[in-house]
């Protein structure tokens, strides 16, 4: 199997999945064309029913959209999302995240570590020296 350019954490217990990249283009980038190259690359997780979307300044001069959310099964939230793309000139960012869970607290558990995700790792990575 090829070796992957991106980062990928796993965390069994809670189902939970982060991939991360940045790179480098020939051709002037957005935050659209970022994901669709990214896309390309490697299977990566798609949006459900969305909470939230907004723009950040992150990583540092990066037009980025982030995207939070739940995936249903039947009208059931099972699992859950933090997509994140930015661009900036000829770079690109990428930040995925997802979680599963079943019981009757699972929306719960869901939100929480989804919340975490966002303001604990996303919103702190450029700050812990995670990215170039």
């Amino acid at each position: 199997m090829p070796r992957s350019r991106f980062l990928e954490l796993r965390h069994e217990r809670t189902q939970s999945q982060l991939v991360i990249r940045t790179w480098h283009e020939e051709d002037r980038m957005n935050r659209a064309r970022c994901e669709s190259r990214a896309r390309v690359w490697r299977q990566l997780a798609q949006r459900g029913r969305g909470i939230s979307e907004r723009f950040i300044d992150l990583p540092k001069g990066y037009d980025t959209r982030v995207d939070t959310g739940f995936t249903v099964e039947g009208g059931v939230p099972t699992g859950g999302y933090v997509i994140a793309f930015g661009a900036r000139a000829r770079k690109c960012f990428a930040f995925l995240y997802t979680t599963r869970t079943s019981g009757p607290d699972a929306e719960a558990q869901i939100s929480e570590r989804l919340a975490v995700m966002q303001t604990g790792v996303l919103e702190q990575i450029e700050q812990r020296g995670l990215l170039p």
